[in-house]
């Protein structure tokens, strides 16, 4: 029968490398996973595709994008900002941006950067 003080040994070292292997697979980061995000605006998608295949491939984000007539794009904007259905994404210009700036959020920093927008 083994001795209390050899239990006590063998069951503390089991538990540090019980703890060790958690530590060390355990915190691997996340593989990214794909994102799709939406986005209106007016310019055609073809002008935009280059931005969107390297958003793809380097970020793992897809833009599901709709192109919106600019004749009646701030009253579809509005109406779907009220109805809850607007896209992720919205295409303004600076007119716009200051226009609605009460409706509309900004991206947070813990997710996009100035840094990050001027190193692109």
């Amino acid at each position: 029968m083994p001795k209390p003080k050899t239990i006590i040994i063998i069951a503390a070292s089991a538990l540090v490398i019980i703890t060790i292997v958690i530590i060390i697979f355990g915190t691997r980061p996340a593989r990214p996973t794909e994102t799709t995000l939406t986005m209106w605006g007016f310019e055609d998608p073809a002008t935009l595709s280059t931005i969107f295949t390297r958003l793809k491939t380097d970020q793992k984000i897809n833009i599901a994008y709709t192109q919106k007539q600019r004749q009646n794009f701030d009253q579809t904007m509005l109406e779907a900002l009220a109805n809850g259905t607007s896209p992720d994404i919205y295409q303004l210009n600076h007119q716009q941006l200051t226009q609605y700036q009460n409706k509309l959020v900004a991206a947070p920093s813990s997710i996009f950067t100035l840094q990050n927008y001027q190193s692109r």
